[in-house]
């Protein structure tokens, strides 16, 4: 299920049966909670009544049924939630009975709507031509919602939204500039936003500059797929391995992986070939729509590498990804050795 259809049903209270969140993005995932629990339970006296909550592995699916089949006290609807649900290390047994939880509250509870929340490694979906086995056990009963990391784009409004909902104006500039120095996480841009947005009105200002962010906000060391493309930026083999190894341990989708890495390439060739004209820093940032910050890594980065080499890393991408959807392969170790491939130099 796609957030815009959650995000309807909510609107029109037509909420009923199981829903799964997994994904990065928990500030979404608590947003959409939030919005789930008032539309179910409203804010009545005693809604609490109404309202179980579960967490973590020490719960027996047995009282989380029980939940379900009980009674609304005060409303005409309940609400059970077990959060931080560690799906894929639950045994096979408890995956089944799991299974059987969402099929009776889907069958037997019309009152009860079921939210089973996970974090990011604790439940794999997988990609439409491969999901995970936990979709393809509970997509049959339960709604399914994922919530990655959004892109720069729709990322960039929602931070100009939540600037001017503070009385603040920010302009692509800024909210650039938050991104390359925070990362994409919303949880922590939320933050840091709020601390902008006191500190300029405390000043006696309305609109927010680039200084204002490298004076207030705190800079994040993001462990996704940016930790792997900055290490090569900065030519740390090292640690675009201890990167990798964190995606595979957080069992991020390695297309996606294998996705942001020819995307950093192709960027790297982009800033190659301006530089190779004459471009300066500030010429390259304007015509890619890079940060300028993000861009002087960049300019570091070509020029470390040389065109070649950069181009050469291109190809390797290209040449995995085809090998990856082509071949029923470890996608994992295939981008390991193109790791090795990029950062050895050429003989």
């Amino acid at each position: 299920m796609e957030q815009t259809q959650l995000k309807n049903r909510i609107a029109r209270r037509e909420l009923g049966g199981c829903y799964l969140f997994c994904g990065e993005e928990d500030y979404l995932k608590r947003r959409f909670r939030d919005d789930i629990r008032a539309a179910v339970l409203g804010d009545g006296a005693f809604a609490a009544f109404d309202h179980a909550v579960f967490d973590g592995s020490d719960v027996s699916v047995a009282d989380v049924l029980d939940a379900a089949k009980a009674a609304p006290f005060s409303g005409e609807r309940r609400l059970v939630e077990w959060n931080h649900l560690p799906y894929e290390s639950l045994r096979a047994d408890e995956k089944e009975a799991l299974a059987r939880l969402c099929a009776a509250v889907a069958d037997e509870c019309p009152q009860t709507v079921l939210l089973l929340i996970c974090g990011a490694a604790d439940f794999v979906p997988g990609t439409d031509k491969r999901p995970g086995e936990g979709v393809r056990r509970l997509s049959e009963r339960c709604e399914i919602v994922r919530f990655d990391k959004s892109e720069e784009g729709p990322l960039l409004g929602w931070m100009a939204r939540h600037f001017a909902h503070g009385g603040v104006r920010a302009g692509a500039d800024v909210c650039r500039a938050l991104l390359s120095r925070c990362g994409r996480s919303m949880e922590h841009l939320d933050a840091e936003i709020d601390k902008l947005v006191c500190y300029i009105r405390f000043a006696g200002r309305d609109t927010a500059s680039v200084e204002d962010v490298d004076r207030v906000c705190s800079a994040y060391a993001e462990n996704d797929a940016f930790a792997l493309t900055n290490a090569l930026l900065a030519g740390d083999v090292a640690g675009a391995f201890r990167a990798m190894d964190e995606l595979r341990r957080r069992r991020v989708e390695p297309t996606l992986v294998l996705g942001q890495l020819s995307r950093f390439f192709c960027d790297l060739c982009a800033v190659s070939a301006l530089l190779a004209e004459g471009k300066s820093r500030e010429d390259l940032a304007a015509a890619l729509r890079m940060h300028s910050y993000k861009a002087g890594l960049y300019v570091r980065g070509a020029r470390r590498m040389g065109d070649a080499a950069c181009r050469r890393a291109l190809d390797e991408c290209r040449a995995t990804d085809l090998y990856v959807k082509s071949v029923y392969a470890d996608a994992y170790e295939q981008i390991e050795k193109l790791l090795v491939r990029v950062t050895t130099p050429a003989s």
